[in-house]
């Protein structure tokens, strides 16, 4: 089944972070999928930092597939909505 344009999330130092899938590929039996991500400031922040610190980039654009959940939105406002 193809992640292509399905709305997803994965966590990130425990804050959520919400995008589109854009692209897909399989390497070594793998699915990886790139992800469209938005409002995704601290992860960008921080990801800088790393890369300023270290002097290099070890971040790779490329999610596997595995590490990234498929969601509904409104299932997911409607449950939070309930707090």
């Amino acid at each position: 089944m193809s992640m292509l344009e399905k709305i997803v999330m994965n966590v990130w130092n425990g804050v959520p972070r919400f995008g589109r899938v854009i692209e897909e590929k399989t390497e070594n039996k793998w699915r990886f999928v790139k992800v469209n991500w938005v409002k995704d400031n601290e992860f960008e922040m921080d990801q800088q930092r790393v890369i300023d610190l270290r002097g290099y980039d070890k971040y790779s654009e490329w999610y596997r597939a595995d590490k990234v959940r498929v969601i509904d939105p409104s299932k997911l406002i409607d449950k939070l909505s309930e707090l």
